[in-house]
């Protein structure tokens, strides 16, 4: 998405916070690495207490006795 950053149409304060929001907005190349990156982040331990409630579901569901 191209935008003039220089039409004197919209008002300053909206053209500052435009350029500052596109300013840290990822590039293609970043988001090829961030793509590649990806299972490593896909591969960490679960929080122990969803871990906890995922044990318990498992139980209660397979208890006999309800």
């Amino acid at each position: 998405m191209l935008l003039n950053m220089t039409n004197r149409k919209l008002p300053k304060y909206i053209r500052d916070e435009m350029r500052s929001l596109l300013k840290h907005y990822p590039v293609q190349s970043e988001l090829e690495h961030i793509a590649e990156q990806v299972p490593q982040y896909l591969e960490r331990t679960p929080d122990p207490l969803v871990q906890l409630v995922n044990e318990y579901s498992e139980e209660v569901d397979t208890d006999p006795d309800t």
